[in-house]
This record gives C-alpha cells, sequence and structure tokens, in this order.
C-alpha cells in the first residue's frame, strides 16, 4: 500500500489526488490549515495542518504540495523533508520529446 500526503484540500489539491490515484496511490490524505473546517473535501479526510504533516510526514511514502501561489507553494516545501517529496503527472499527458519532468 502506498501513502500519500497531500498539502492543501482546495481544488488543485482535489485534482492532485484524483491523479495520485490513477497513478496507484492508494492511500491519500490530506493536510489543510483549514482542516478543522473542512474534515473532508468530498474525496480523503483531512487530517491536519502543516504542523502535524511536518511530525508525521515519516509515515507516508510521499508528500505532494498543492498550493497555487509559488510563493507560499516554495514555502511550505522548504518546510518538508525533501526525500518525500513527489511528482505527480497523469497518465495521458503528452510531454515534449525535447523536455523532461524531473520525479
Amino acid at each position: 500500500m502506498s501513502k500519500l500526503a497531500i498539502y492543501g484540500a482546495s481544488g488543485h489539491g482535489r485534482v492532485a489526488a484524483e491523479i495520485a490515484a490513477l497513478n496507484d496511490w492508494d492511500d491519500i490524505v490530506f493536510f489543510d490549515e483549514n482542516w478543522l473546517d473542512i474534515k473532508n473535501n468530498n474525496l480523503c479526510p483531512v487530517i491536519g495542518n502543516l504542523d502535524i504533516l511536518k511530525k508525521e510526514s515519516f509515515n507516508f511514502d510521499g508528500v505532494f504540495v498543492a498550493i497555487g501561489d509559488s510563493k507560499i507553494r516554495i514555502n511550505v516545501i522548504n518546510q518538508l523533508p525533501p526525500e518525500k517529496l513527489i511528482t505527480l503527472v497523469h497518465p495521458s499527458a503528452i510531454i515534449s520529446n525535447n523536455r523532461a519532468i524531473n520525479i
């Protein structure tokens, strides 16, 4: 079983969770600063905020940061263990022969 934590439980996070499921991640949970109000975003449970994710990140096979604002996203990424961070690519994505995606 592969466990994935997604930080950001709104629209970008929901799309990321759908892509993760298509890539065989089978245990997906969310973390969000509004977790006490959200609890569930109609896909997966929202179980904590960034502080909790930082403490619990070792329990996950991967962590994905689903925040659209690049300044906030990089700030969050810099607080998480780099070895846990993953890239999600939709299985039907077409990548140019001249380009690469760092995974």
